[in-house]
């Protein structure tokens, strides 16, 4: 019998492969999972950041992103919402950082305990909820093998901590291959592997009049705050821009990716709102972010 020219006839060899190289799997579009069938993975409420997702915060240097990182892991930590991004349960957190030392980083622990007025109970759940790796030697695909993977599995959090990003791109920044491949292959298929998400921190691009024109307001903009290439907006599912204002003591907190999902609301308890404003604590000596009472126009 002859067969058809259009069949073929698979070989041993080819079945190994598919062995061990499967096929992609495709799934019909109504065979997909509502969220609401798998709540265990959202870790920010309103599915604003989930499991296996992407969140990038921007803001210029110096204006006090690390500060902020480490109240929201502190807060996240004892399930308590901070500035209006409220998380699904008690999160726990993997912080690696390069920039800070040990006692900058004690310095935002104690700031942020003591003006929560944290109890010794509260201080040992937070002690066992956040962890933190100060790692400047390596990037790349061998920071995330050798690195991240390894305080993953040992840690199980449900949150990993990048800060800064650029320390350990391991690339040419304004690049988008080399953004691309540090991003999209190594840390999406570590997320996948082991069901957390990451938390980028980054810093902005430096300021221009057209950032600072008549389309600052518009939050969908901020998207692309991140200096290098535009990758760094592209690719997580959230962004939290914090900004200076004209005001040196007041910060905008812009909500630049998913903003709707938090539910923030102007004044008028109605009208949407993509944007909190923020202080730095008044306290000598205290690094604290507290929510301002007023609020502008976004």
């Amino acid at each position: 019998t002859t067969l058809p020219a259009s069949t073929t006839v698979p070989s041993a060899a080819t079945d190994a492969a598919a062995m061990t190289n499967p096929a992609p799997m495709a799934t019909g579009l109504f065979d997909l999972h509502a969220a609401v069938e798998a709540p265990e993975n959202e870790l920010l409420e309103d599915r604003f950041l989930s499991r296996k997702g992407s969140m990038l915060i921007v803001g210029n240097t110096g204006i006090g992103k690390s500060s902020l990182v480490m109240q929201m892991m502190i807060q996240w930590a004892l399930e308590v919402g901070c500035f209006g991004i409220n998380p699904a349960r008690p999160l726990k957190s993997l912080l690696v950082q390069g920039e800070n030392d040990e006692q900058d980083l004690a310095e935002m622990r104690d700031g942020v305990a003591g003006s929560l007025r944290l109890t010794e109970e509260q201080q040992a759940l937070v002690n066992r909820s956040v962890v933190v790796c100060h790692e400047v030697e390596r990037s790349s695909d061998e920071f995330v093998d050798e690195v991240l993977e390894r305080l993953i599995v040992q840690h199980r959090p449900d949150l990993v901590w990048i800060d800064p990003v650029f320390q350990y791109l391991g690339g040419d920044s304004n690049q988008q291959e080399d953004v691309s491949s540090f991003l999209r292959q190594h840390l999406g298929s570590l997320l996948k592997r082991h069901q957390c998400a990451v938390v980028l921190i980054h810093h902005t691009n430096k300021p221009s009049r057209a950032r600072n024109g008549p389309n600052n307001s518009n939050p969908n903009l901020r998207a692309y705050d991140a200096a290098g290439s535009a990758e760094f907006g592209n690719w997580p599912r959230a962004m939290l821009s914090l900004q200076s204002t004209n005001d040196r003591s007041i910060y905008k907190l812009v909500a630049a990716k998913r903003g709707s999902r938090l539910g923030w609301r102007m004044p008028d308890g109605t009208t949407p709102s993509f944007t909190k404003l923020l202080t730095h604590s008044h306290q000598p000596g205290v690094i604290y972010w507290q929510e301002v009472a007023v609020v502008i126009a976004n």
